[in-house]
């Protein structure tokens, strides 16, 4: 086992990919935000890191209409809301 565990941290691919596997983990569970909290504001509409998060939400992007569509759905929603307005 030892021998084996040895040859692992030999080999610099298996300690990349760990390093890389942690950064992500880190990433996952926002690991540097918690350990360096900011009141920075986000992009250029000043929006916090809680209200980007909302907005970045799938269920707001079904909300606003940001969902993919195929170009046939575009145009027909399109359509209806063109026909749909008084005259």
């Amino acid at each position: 086992m030892e021998k084996q565990f040895n040859n692992a941290l030999k080999n610099p691919n298996s300690i990349i990919l760990e390093k890389r596997y942690r950064a992500l983990y880190d990433l996952l569970e926002n690991k540097h935000l918690k350990r360096y909290p900011h009141q920075y504001k986000c992009g250029i509409l000043g929006m916090t890191y809680e209200q980007l998060q909302i907005v970045n939400s799938e269920a707001f992007r079904n909300k606003a209409g940001l969902t993919k569509q195929t170009f046939s759905q575009r145009i027909s929603r399109i359509l209806r809301n063109v026909l749909s307005r008084p005259k």
